[in-house]
């Protein structure tokens, strides 16, 4: 969801934006692995954004009042490469999809499509 929001474009930006807006004021609850952070990051820095306005970007995404971010524990690391090479997505993707078994989550809001490769994850593209 914040990449769309952060490249400010796109078919789902206003959809995103809803969802961003609702969790920066706790109306909605959501979680999200480190590797977000990061992945925000390289997209900014692709945009040619200072690090100041990085910087700036990033903390105020981490203050979103219905914002949580889940640790990601080394031992998981072996599986979330185990689970990227078999469903064939990305790093972060198999991330997210670990810590959500980790903790129960079934929904996540996403575009990406890849989510839809697993049964137990009901996949959200708008406010519920």
């Amino acid at each position: 969801m914040p990449i769309e929001v952060l490249l400010k474009s796109g078919k789902d930006f206003n959809e995103a934006f809803k969802i961003m807006e609702s969790v920066q004021e706790n109306n909605e609850s959501v979680a999200v692995s480190p590797f977000i952070l990061a992945e925000m990051f390289h997209i900014l820095r692709r945009q040619n954004k200072s690090f100041n306005l990085i910087k700036e970007t990033l903390l105020d995404f981490l203050d979103s009042i219905g914002l949580t971010v889940l640790a990601i524990n080394n031992k998981k690391l072996n599986e979330i490469i185990e689970l990227s090479a078999k469903y064939e997505i990305d790093f972060v993707d198999a991330s997210n999809k670990i810590l959500m078994d980790e903790h129960g989550i079934k929904e996540i809001y996403s575009f990406d499509k890849d989510f839809d490769k697993f049964k137990n994850i009901k996949r959200l593209t708008s406010l519920k």
